[in-house]
């Protein structure tokens, strides 16, 4: 293989695979509302999430009953249009980790969460969320 065949070959090969490599990070930066349902009905919450680069923090608005207020995000990332994140939330001297995956398409997003529940969590629950117009409290 001639020198400039080599070198139009490695050229090709690196342009090809940039996109993949490069691909910035989706921007989550917002308030969020979430919701899922599980036995005991459908529940719905927001999330101020705060971003740089692919490092997702914020907080979670939990309203009403025992599980209620608001707790910080922490363990937050996003790598091209994939996400995660936790919130640990406090139950009096309980308290319990909600593992939330998914993926954003501009302003909708959908995954799964996991954790938090009774008996190791049992079964992922599937949630969508949309991202609220700016100003909306």
């Amino acid at each position: 293989m001639s020198r400039f065949a080599l070198s139009s070959a490695v050229v090709l090969a690196a342009l090809l695979a940039s996109p993949l490599a490069a691909q910035e990070p989706a921007n989550m930066a917002g308030k969020w509302e979430f919701t899922y349902s599980t036995q005991r009905g459908q529940t719905t919450f927001t999330v101020m999430f705060e971003q740089k680069g692919e490092t997702l923090t914020g907080k979670a608005e939990m309203r009403g009953g025992r599980g209620g207020g608001t707790f910080d995000i922490s363990k937050g990332m996003v790598k091209g249009n994939e996400f995660s994140f936790v919130i640990a939330r406090t139950f009096g001297e309980r308290s319990i980790e909600q593992t939330f995956k998914g993926t954003v398409d501009g302003e909708a997003a959908k995954g799964t969460m996991s954790g938090g529940g009774r008996r190791g969590g049992g079964e992922p629950i599937e949630w969508t969320a949309k991202r609220m117009p700016p100003g909306l409290d």
